[in-house]
């Protein structure tokens, strides 16, 4: 099976958009930020390669807002020790 390394460098991405199209529904970022994964993998058609990878994904994500993420309840829930109801 052929060795293939996939480099990709994303800057300044719409995040929000970008979770939509990935399927969120929830929680959808309202940010901007940059993307940047290597993998490397083997094999004679993307899938393979794709199912045989190994490597990094770095995210960083500008200011902006979580839509349905109230963060004053947030942090007032975390400092009474839980996230979650």
């Amino acid at each position: 099976a052929n060795a293939v390394e996939l480099r990709f460098l994303a800057n300044e991405i719409d995040v929000g958009a970008m979770a939509l199209q990935a399927g969120s529904k929830r929680f959808v970022p309202q940010a901007r930020g940059n993307l940047s994964a290597i993998l490397r993998g083997r094999g004679n058609d993307w899938n393979s390669v794709i199912s045989t990878s190994e490597g990094t994904l770095t995210a960083n994500f500008g200011a902006g807002d979580i839509v349905g993420i109230d963060p004053n309840a947030f942090l007032a829930r975390s400092a009474e020790g839980q996230l979650f109801p």
